[in-house]
């Protein structure tokens, strides 16, 4: 299997389509992106990648924001949200986040553990109201 293996070794079919679905975000196609992603993770759990499945896990969180590549840890206006079920999905979208974290620290994935803490943490911004003045660094570009 690929335990252990980095994006930057390359390998495995669940890496093309982890990098597929940034590809697929960034053209605004949330949809195809969230296939990509659910085979992307099956396929990571069935090869034993769990670096790749640490990543997956980051941007099936973003890609279930319903954004594109640009925005992390958003949360809709409150005017938009649809009351029960916005929290569930926010909640599933934080604990994507949580999951994704743990699994970083664990396998000592340092890049991508902070940038799941910073989402946490700007989604926790969010809720309680306060902006921020700029969008994370390398967000865009982030993987």
């Amino acid at each position: 299997g690929g335990k252990g293996r980095d994006v930057s070794e390359g390998g495995g079919v669940q890496w093309v389509d982890v990098r597929l679905a940034q590809l697929l975000l960034q053209f605004g196609h949330r949809e195809q992106a969230l296939a990509a992603l659910h085979e992307a993770l099956r396929l990571a759990q069935q090869n034993d990648d769990p670096a790749c499945l640490a990543h997956g896990l980051l941007w099936l969180a973003h890609a279930q924001d319903g954004c594109g590549a640009d925005v992390w840890g958003r949360l809709a206006p409150a005017g938009q949200r649809e009351g029960e079920a916005a929290e569930r999905r926010e909640s599933a979208q934080a604990a994507l986040l949580e999951r994704c974290l743990s699994r970083a620290q664990e396998l000592g994935l340092r890049d991508l553990a902070a940038l799941a803490s910073a989402s946490l943490a700007l989604r926790a911004s969010l809720e309680a109201g306060v902006a921020p003045e700029a969008p994370l660094p390398g967000a865009a570009s982030a993987g």
